[in-house]
C-alpha cells in the first residue's frame, strides 16, 4: 500500500517539479539582459524624404509667391474672370487650403471685396497701404486682396476646423509681380 501511494503522489509531484522549473526558467530569461547586436542604419538612409516638407515656390505668367511646408498643389482650372488660379492643399489633417487668384479689376469694384465689407458681423476687416486682409470671425478664413496697376491678387487660406495659422501672409507677403 505504501507502494501505492508513493506512486499515486510521484507522477504529479514530477509533473509539477517540471511546471515549476519551466516557470523559473522563463522568469530567469526575461529578466535577465539581452544579448546580442544593434545595427542602426544612417539617418539619411533609413527615414524616406517626405514629400512636401519644405516650402515651395510657385512662378506663374503673372505672380510668383512662396508657400508653406506641407502643401502640395491640387489641379485646378480657369474659371469666371480670373487670368491665373492655383490652390494647394495641405499634406496633414487639417484640411488647410490656400487659393491664389489673379483678375483684372481693383479691390474697390471686387464683389468679394465688397460683400465681406458689407458684413462685419462675418468678417473683421484689416487694411494697409500693401493690401486688404478679411479674417472670418469663425476662423476659417483669412483672404488678402493685393491690387498692381489693373491687376488684382487675392490670397485665401481656408479650413473647416480653423487654425489657420498665418500660411494667408506667408504667401501674400512673398507675392511678387511679373
Amino acid at each position: 500500500m505504501a507502494r501505492r501511494l508513493k506512486s499515486k503522489y510521484a507522477i504529479p509531484g514530477v509533473i509539477l517539479l517540471v511546471i515549476v522549473g519551466l516557470i523559473v526558467l522563463v522568469v530567469r530569461s526575461l529578466s535577465a539582459p539581452a544579448v546580442g547586436s544593434v545595427s542602426q542604419t544612417p539617418p539619411s538612409q533609413s527615414q524616406p524624404t517626405v514629400p512636401y516638407n519644405q516650402p515651395g515656390t510657385y512662378k506663374g505668367q503673372y505672380v510668383s509667391f512662396s508657400y508653406p511646408a506641407h502643401y502640395r498643389p491640387t489641379p485646378t482650372g480657369l474659371s469666371g474672370s480670373y487670368l491665373e488660379t492655383v490652390v494647394y492643399s495641405s499634406t496633414d489633417q487639417s484640411q488647410k487650403k490656400i487659393d491664389v487668384g489673379i483678375s483684372k479689376g481693383s479691390p474697390s469694384t471686387d464683389g468679394s471685396v465688397i460683400y465681406r465689407q458689407q458684413h462685419p458681423e462675418l468678417y473683421r476687416e484689416n487694411t494697409s497701404a500693401i493690401w486688404l486682409e478679411f479674417i472670418k470671425l469663425d476662423g476659417t478664413e483669412d483672404t488678402f486682396f493685393l491690387q498692381h496697376g489693373n491687376l488684382e491678387a487675392s490670397v485665401s487660406v481656408s479650413s473647416p476646423y480653423g487654425d489657420l495659422g498665418s500660411d494667408a501672409l506667408y504667401v501674400a507677403s512673398s507675392l511678387r509681380w511679373r
